[in-house]
């Protein structure tokens, strides 16, 4: 006889079963292409009606996309080291350019090669949050990233600081800002990892 008390249970267990679930996907099922995919990842993005390319992301939004990859019959290795190369929701940078004239500052520097690893740097100096919310009100506040990246002054610049302790100032942080990042990183991974469709060879 099944008792109330048992339906209660088997409720509780359906409900945490759920919460905990975990995206799977069939084994046998070819992987999409990567082009697929990448129409994918636009439509997640395009969700969000203030998004632009090349917009800096977060670790949030970084998730979806790769739930999304999984959905869609690719399962992105690697899922836990991207995600912590990705800001996190209360990151500086993140913060700082969600709005305002810190999304314009954003869309400034998204066409600068390397110009969120520059910014990212700049904002770890001592007072360096307080200049980068300085360049977000400064109409021509890209520009200093811009000659930080692309001029040979602004490599010098880089150097002198390096040596008075900011190391590596002129190289890449490793985190991955973008959207377009996040798929370059994930390419040679798919790559790898891909089952074609039948008739079809792999790379």
């Amino acid at each position: 006889m099944v008792t109330a008390r048992s339906l209660i249970l088997a409720v509780i267990l359906l409900i945490f079963a759920g919460k905990n679930s975990v995206i799977a996907v069939e084994p046998d099922r070819p992987s999409p292409t990567f082009e697929q995919l990448l129409v994918k990842t636009q439509q997640i993005l395009a969700e969000d009606a203030a998004y632009k390319p090349g917009d800096l992301i977060h670790r949030g939004t970084a998730a979806k996309i790769l739930d999304g990859l999984a959905r869609a019959g690719w399962m992105p290795p690697r899922r836990d080291e991207i995600l912590n190369r990705v800001p996190g929701e209360n990151d500086f940078l993140v913060a700082v350019l969600k709005e305002g004239n810190g999304r314009k500052l954003m869309h400034q520097i998204a066409k600068i090669e390397k110009g969120f690893d520059r910014l990212d740097r700049l904002g770890q100096l001592p007072q360096g949050q307080q200049l980068v919310k300085q360049l977000v009100n400064s109409k021509d506040g890209f520009k200093l990233i811009d000659y930080l990246t692309q001029t040979e002054g602004g490599k010098n610049l880089g150097n002198m600081l390096a040596q008075e302790g900011q190391k590596n100032f002129n190289q890449p942080t490793g985190k991955l800002y973008t959207a377009k990042a996040i798929m370059t990183e994930l390419q040679p991974l798919y790559e790898k990892t891909a089952k074609p469709a039948q008739g079809t060879a792999s790379n």
